[in-house]
């Protein structure tokens, strides 16, 4: 009988199904069909917990057995198999000695408990395990089940392992103080720890040496502190059984049911199946943004099992840095994928599925709890245990995101792990109750980094570089729309959030003027000097509106800065979101210097701005030579133009004094 199909973690620990499967077990004294099977109640046999070394590594485990067998049979033609066996719950502790009132209250207990009926049947008043063989079995019997009970037919089911009648009785046993405290003394159970150097990959066993019957298997990790410093979660408990032992001199050991051979006695199978949370950018997809962009994120999480839980706690969290400001929910959805798309939806949760809490300032952690109706997570059909809620929500890069302080949100997922102290009520708040916190901040599966770029200017005198201008005044557009500015310091102006946002002179600028020096804040820059910040990879126009004095009009320069995170250049071969490639185009008087850099290894670059005095001071050579020389030609035509209207003016004077 294999009683579990699989352990779960990251929702309890260790986790197990309790379907008693293909176990015909009828209470002690029963008259049963076949050959009788003479058992051993002295001998020992194995019962082995197979699983992982990522799950079992390090872990303790308790088996303290509730019920003996009384009775088992062969069938006539083709032994070799269990027909069927009794079991008795009035012979259940580790030497084979009576049950004290105390455990066997327990278990009565938890048979009222969830039995339709509220009582125990007649017959059964001391022998409350055979009342649950009967019962709950999880298939049709051919035994009748005791009067005022229906029998629950589902047990077997996959579905049912986690839930029914069955896994409620073992849960609610579980959870009695007295059965706890049993549990915990040395005599009547069995503690094994596995082993401490399996692989995370490698199968592994553990392995009880126990008389024959029926046991609750707990993870009892959590009463020896920590493996691998990561906080123990407990389990929900496991129901397992053993296999049969004959009194032959050499003993027969029936450990399959003729109906089901395939499903072993004795063993239980363990899976992996932690809990996920993870986080991706959907909207930019390059990973870079400006100050004011909204930015779209997808957390994926996986579904809990809420097995033995009456109220569960799940809250999803995002952690943003100081620059991002949350601003609502896209949509959440119920997957039966994994992925960070849509394939694959089942069903779209609305807002009284879960409630959202904080967010309300820049940087403020924002909460997405689902804890009022995570237990109830079976909405039509499918059941949506084990698929995937996908959170798609925006944030929005606000004025107080500074460039160079990377803007990044990590993701974290806060659950319940004890169905033995589990939340109190629906609001499943973390701190009530037992839970496990699964922090992905700090890795790449839970953190998204946002990137922001700039560039800087320097106003010079075109004959000596060392000379540093201010007064000049540029704009800086994308396309052809002018880009607002909110000034940060003394030259230092940064993308403003609220792009429709009227001009203000003194926090909003979209002229702008070199740093006059002298000043004393954070983002002050030296005299001469501009920077330009919170912008996303893109083709910016800067455009120069005025020239300081007393320098030439003739000077002003417009040129275009290009940031990339694709397009190489000789100075970033390779250019990332995180390492753009930085170029600019000169412009027609060849005045802004330098095509591109580096800015990884050279972040202070300026872009030279030359100014001239005079017109002598233009270049002759390449497009600007050309322009200049048009200039000097139409300066020569308007003064002949001019002569021509002075000689003939002088010539008409002449004719009319004649």
């Amino acid at each position: 009988m294999n009683i579990s199909k699989g352990l779960r973690r990251g929702v309890g620990g260790v986790v197990a199904a309790a379907a008693l499967l293909a176990l015909a077990m009828v209470p002690a004294g029963t008259a049963l069909a076949d050959t009788n099977i003479p058992i051993d109640q002295n001998a020992n046999t194995t019962l082995t917990i197979k699983g992982k070394g990522s799950r079992l590594r390090g872990h303790y485990f308790t088996a303290m057995r509730i019920g003996a067998y009384g009775n088992a049979q062969t069938p006539t033609v083709g032994g070799g198999k269990l027909s069927s066996v009794g079991v008795d719950s009035s012979q259940v502790d580790a030497g084979g000695v009576p049950a004290n009132e105390q455990i066997m209250q327990a278990m009565k207990d938890a048979y009222t408990t969830t039995s339709t009926s509220g009582s125990l049947p007649s017959g059964y008043g001391n022998n409350p395990v055979g009342a649950v063989a009967v019962t709950w079995l999880g298939f049709p019997s051919s035994i009748t089940p005791p009067s005022g009970e229906t029998a629950d037919t589902t047990s077997n089911s996959s579905s049912a392992a986690w839930s029914g009648s069955l896994r409620k009785f073992v849960t609610t046993l579980t959870k009695n103080t007295n059965f706890k405290n049993r549990l915990a003394d040395a005599t009547h159970g069995h503690e094994v720890q596995a082993s401490t150097t399996v692989l995370d990959d490698d199968d592994t066993t553990v392995e009880f040496s126990v008389k024959q019957g029926i046991y609750i298997v707990v993870d009892t990790t959590a009463n020896h502190g920590t493996v691998s410093s990561t906080t123990i979660p407990a389990s929900i408990p496991m129901l397992a059984s053993t296999a049969v032992v004959d009194t032959a001199s050499t003993p027969n050991v029936y450990d399959a049911f003729s109906t089901s051979p395939l499903v072993k006695l004795g063993e239980v199978s363990v899976k992996n199946d932690p809990l996920i949370v993870k986080k991706k950018m959907i909207d930019p997809t390059t990973g870079n943004a400006s100050v004011g962009d909204t930015l779209t994120y997808m957390i994926v999480s996986k579904v809990p099992l809420t097995t033995g839980f009456s109220h569960y706690t799940y809250v999803v969290k995002d952690d943003p840095s100081a620059g991002l400001t949350y601003q609502g929910v896209t949509s959440v959805k119920f997957s039966t994928d994994a992925n960070f798309t849509d394939t694959g939806i089942e069903h779209t949760l609305t807002g009284s599925d879960y409630t959202v809490s904080g967010g309300a300032s820049s940087g403020a952690p924002v909460e997405f709890n689902f804890s009022g109706s995570i237990i109830n997570f079976t909405q039509g059909t499918p059941s949506y245990y084990n698929d995937y809620i996908k959170i798609t929500y925006t944030m929005k890069i606000d004025d107080s995101a500074r460039e160079g302080t990377q803007l990044q949100n990590g993701v974290s997922l806060t659950h319940s792990n004890d169905p033995g102290n589990p939340p109190t009520g629906d609001g499943g708040t973390p701190g009530d109750g037992t839970t496990t916190t699964i922090d992905n901040s700090g890795d790449s599966t839970g953190t998204v980094k946002t990137y922001m770029y700039g560039f800087s200017l320097a106003d010079v005198d075109k004959n000596n570089h060392a000379t540093y201008l201010t007064g000049g005044e540029f704009q800086v557009k994308q396309g052809a729309t002018v880009i607002k500015f909110k000034k940060l310091g003394d030259g230092t102006y940064q993308r403003a959030a609220d792009q429709t946002a009227a001009v203000d002179n003194i926090t909003i600028f979209d002229t702008l003027t070199p740093a006059a020096g002298g000043g004393s804040g954070t983002y002050d820059l030296a005299i001469g000097r501009m920077r330009f910040t919170g912008l996303a990879e893109g083709t910016y126009t800067v455009v120069q509106n005025t020239v300081p004095v007393p320098y030439s009009s003739l000077g002003k320069s417009t040129f275009t800065v290009t940031v990339s995170t694709d397009t190489a250049t000789t100075s970033v071969p390779v250019p990332t979101a995180e390492t753009p490639a930085y170029s600019n185009s000169h412009d027609g008087w060849d005045l802004v210097a330098e095509a591109n850099w580096n800015p990884t290894t050279d972040p202070n670059h300026y872009i030279l701005v030359q100014e001239i005095n005079s017109i002598s001071q233009l270049p002759m050579t390449g497009g600007a030579g050309a322009i200049l020389v048009g200039l000097v030609v139409i300066v020569l035509l308007g003064g002949a133009g001019a002569l021509f209207f002075i000689t003939r003016r002088g010539e008409k004077s002449l004719s009319q004094e004649i």
